[in-house]
């Protein structure tokens, strides 16, 4: 298209994809909504930081709160590929608001657009009337936005789904205990009042819990909730990561794009590994593996577990955990059965991170493999000998087991 096209035109164009994506998108479900609107309809009666920030992982429902806010508010909905492919600027956006009367400016994937770091600063400061609203799909500049935006920026992250937000959208199942297992679990200190408070608990939830769990552990992505073939969507999500975002971040050979997915099938079924070990089995340089694992810990893709006994970074094999266990099992669909285990302690360490809590693995294995806030847990299997052990079997019982408390993984998932 013509880079001199006129404002009208660029008016009708942006009019046109706004009704489209609007029709296209359903309302959000996502729980952290209230609290971006909440914020917005502040920002209006007191002022504020006027540009908003949604980051996280692709499918998140990023694009649908944005479309979910561009309803509520009667604004136009935009996007960085959008506005880059039709050569509009953000300064363009602002006076196409300005004309139409409307003070929230809407840009979804805003890493699309050229400089677009550079731009929102200077015109965020020159318009504080207007609230910028932005997403990105990847986390890979998160560090970098919010050193340099941080006295004008309000981020969001969005997370995928937790197990209760998963149950009151898809079943309508709205259970308000997460303070209260919080406080039995990491407040309680004696082992019967802990066991007792917690069977208290169990009992007022759903027969079936195990059964929504199973379909949840596959669906952790708002887009999956009605998939039948949810690993294949996320494998899909994961693709675009490597082919769309990271090549913004860092011009990667196209050969080395393609041994991202090597390391990444090769960690999924790899419960510890390190640089060497990659270099080796995917046929990369360590430099390139370095620089590779180094731009999947950005993306937040993938992690890796601290030691008890603090030890230097990635130089030495460390225990791998992928951001939720969906992602990992997209990796290795064939061979599922294998590394369920490994996704069971995914799901252990995304609902610690959820609760925003300190957490380190034990590399010794004696005896527990996490340890939170003091307490030791072993994910998945008995306790080696070891008293005061909470214990996150898959499924079963709760169980009070001799100095040992053993609660199955999704009434542990309700602590989020």
């Amino acid at each position: 298209m013509n880079q001199e096209i006129n404002l009208g035109e660029k008016i009708k164009i942006i009019k046109e994809y706004d009704e489209l994506s609007k029709n296209q998108k359903i309302r959000t479900q996502r729980t952290i909504y209230n609290n971006i609107k909440h914020k917005i309809d502040t920002f209006f009666e007191k002022g504020g930081l006027n540009i908003i920030s949604l980051i996280g992982l692709r499918g998140t429902g990023k694009s649908t709160i944005l479309s979910t806010i561009s309803k509520d508010y009667n604004v136009l909905y935009t996007s960085g590929d959008f506005l880059s492919r039709n050569h509009i600027s953000i300064v363009d956006l602002i006076k196409i608001n300005e004309l139409q009367n409307k003070k929230i400016i809407i840009i979804d994937e805003i890493t699309y657009l050229q400089e677009w770091e550079k731009d929102l600063k200077i015109y965020g400061d020159l318009y504080q009337k207007y609230l910028f609203i932005i997403s990105s799909s990847s986390a890979l500049n998160q560090k970098e936005l919010s050193a340099d935006l941080s006295r004008r920026l309000d981020v969001y992250k969005i997370d995928p789904l937790h197990f209760s937000e998963f149950l009151s959208i898809k079943y309508n199942i709205d259970l308000d205990i997460k303070k209260e297992l919080k406080d039995a679990i990491f407040n309680t200190n004696n082992l019967d009042k802990r066991y007792e408070k917690i069977l208290k608990i169990s009992l007022k939830l759903p027969q079936n819990l195990q059964k929504y769990y199973e379909e949840f552990k596959y669906r952790q992505f708002p887009f999956l909730l009605n998939e039948e073939l949810p690993l294949v969507k996320i494998k899909d999500a994961i693709d675009k990561v490597i082919y769309k975002d990271i090549p913004q971040y860092d011009n990667l050979y196209t050969a080395n794009l393609t041994k991202i997915e090597d390391i990444l099938r090769f960690l999924s079924v790899n419960e510890k590994t390190n640089y060497d070990n990659i270099a080796k089995n995917v046929g990369l340089k360590r430099d390139v593996v370095e620089k590779i694992f180094n731009l999947l810990l950005s993306s937040q893709l993938i992690f890796y577990a601290k030691d008890v006994v603090p030890t230097k970074g990635f130089k030495i094999t460390k225990k791998i955990l992928f951001n939720v266990p969906s992602i990992r099992f997209s990796l290795n669909q064939i061979n599922l059965n294998q590394i369920i285990g490994f996704g069971r302690e995914d799901m252990f360490v995304y609902i610690i991170r959820k609760l925003d809590l300190d957490y380190a693995y034990n590399y010794k294995q004696t005896g527990y493999d996490f340890l939170v806030n003091n307490i030791r847990f072993e994910v998945g299997g008995k306790s080696k000998n070891v008293k005061n052990v909470v214990i996150i079997s898959e499924y079963g019982a709760l169980k009070h087991i001799g100095d040992s408390i053993q609660i199955p993984i999704e009434l542990f998932s309700l602590i989020a």
